[in-house]
């Protein structure tokens, strides 16, 4: 039984790492919780249904002793507030019949299973259709495309807890991303705040704003681009690991969450292939423009 939480992007990664283990072990699997959306919602998934994974449920629930079985992560502390989820090789060797809830946000966990979890995470039709849509109208081919992901309402709220984590991403290191690209690309920018969003990137002509989409309709724009710059959150790393493109190109901020420190924050969430940006770098180059953005 795997307990999903936190939102999408998170419990894309908690589905990936356990259905992956499941398939691999021949145990039988299943999955409850989640907060905004559904998996089932918006991904097509491995074909489970809602009554399938309820009857799966209900064995789970009548076996002797299953809820005494909870799989354990190695945690240490990050900062005085904030627990570190730790890589942990003892989760490939769990038994059958075990609760598991983590973060899994490493791709250690099920990076060889890749092929299989494109699939799990395709969209359902509408959501696909919508992205077609979307496309269709864009004067840009794909190869000449770049996404830009800015995430910032509810991380708004976040900056009160105080963690050590650095949430909002200044716009210093969108800035310095931008150094990095070819002139003449068309841009695609997702957000959870979209009248920010165009407002810093008014000097931008070329580009399209997306609004009142989906967030699975967002996160695919994003994956289906050549160039894309992301944000520091579960939801814009999937969008930079879904995508297919051959010589895709994929700028991350350098540790994650953990940039104020330097460091890394999950501490396994580096994907090797992607080009990174220490974030207090481009703060240095370009903090000028951060007061006329956040005002």
């Amino acid at each position: 039984m795997l307990k999903l939480n936190a939102q999408t992007g998170n419990n894309m990664f908690q589905y990936a790492a356990c259905k992956t283990l499941a398939d691999e072990k021949g145990y039988k699997f299943c999955f409850r919780g989640g907060k905004k959306g559904s998996l089932f919602a918006d991904f097509e998934l491995s074909g489970e249904t809602k009554w399938s994974l309820k009857f799966q449920r209900f064995i789970y629930e009548i076996t002797p002793g299953s809820r005494k079985k909870l799989f354990r992560f190695e945690q240490t502390a990050f900062s005085p507030t904030k627990l570190h989820e730790l890589f942990t090789p003892a989760f490939f060797e769990i038994a059958d019949g075990y609760t598991i809830q983590g973060t899994f946000q490493s791709e250690d966990y099920f990076k060889h299973n890749r092929k299989n979890i494109l699939k799990w995470y395709t969209p359902r039709k509408q959501f696909l259709d919508r992205v077609k849509q979307i496309e269709a109208e864009l004067p840009i081919a794909k190869e000449k495309r770049c996404c830009i992901h800015v995430r910032r309402s509810d991380y708004k709220d976040m900056v009160e807890k105080a963690d050590g984590l650095g949430w909002i991403m200044p716009i210093a290191y969108y800035q310095e991303a931008l150094k990095n690209l070819p002139d003449d690309l068309f841009y695609i920018i997702i957000s959870d705040d979209p009248d920010f969003a165009e407002t810093v990137f008014k000097e931008i002509p070329n580009r399209y704003v997306s609004r009142g989409n989906p967030a699975v309709v967002d996160m695919f724009l994003l994956a289906r681009c050549k160039y894309s710059i992301l944000a520091n959150s579960t939801f814009s790393w999937w969008g930079g690991w879904l995508n297919s493109i051959e010589d895709k190109v994929v700028i991350a901020p350098k540790y994650n969450l953990g940039w104020p420190d330097n460091k890394w924050f999950p501490y396994k969430i580096k994907v090797d292939e992607w080009q990174y940006i220490d974030v207090n770098d481009a703060l240095e180059n370009h903090g000028h423009i951060e007061k006329i953005c956040f005002d």
